[in-house]
């Protein structure tokens, strides 16, 4: 007994080209290649594999991880250079506010962006940034994803 499922929109003429494959001896179709390979040349088209939608979309989560990786790393260099500018700034002038202000975003973003280099660096958190990536949707496009207090 065989079961078949058929994908919205076969045509005749691939169902019968199918099923001719299927009537081919075991060894024959072993012999040259495979059903798969054979289905590709009698023009049949086969969803693709499970295995391989999995590998393109743990690529692209590789690919947004690195991408925000390099964001997050740039922006704390460019933080940590203000936060010593700004401890210069407070040598010649103990009330410049701005100077305040810059440490004070400085010092507020530091345990954030440890948190996420912890996350980056371990299987389990880049796992929960994994579920992050997939629950906002961003699988095929650039997410955002902020540092900034």
């Amino acid at each position: 007994m065989l079961v078949l499922r058929f994908v919205s929109g076969t045509t005749l003429e691939e169902l019968t080209a199918f099923l001719v494959l299927l009537t081919q001896p075991p060894q024959s179709v072993f012999d040259q290649g495979g059903m798969a390979r054979l289905a590709r040349e009698q023009g049949v088209h086969l969803p693709a594999r499970r295995r391989a939608l999995a590998r393109e979309r743990k690529e692209q989560f590789r690919k947004w991880l690195l991408d925000l990786m390099d964001r997050a790393s740039r922006e704390e260099r460019r933080m940590y250079r203000r936060a010593e500018w700004a401890k210069v700034a407070l040598t010649y002038d103990r009330q410049s506010e701005i100077a305040w202000t810059v440490l004070a975003q400085w010092y507020h973003a530091r345990p954030q962006f440890q948190r996420f280099w912890d996350m980056a660096g371990c299987r389990l958190g880049r796992y929960e940034l994994y579920r992050t990536w997939r629950r906002r949707g961003a699988y095929g496009k650039s997410a955002r994803f902020s540092f900034r207090p």
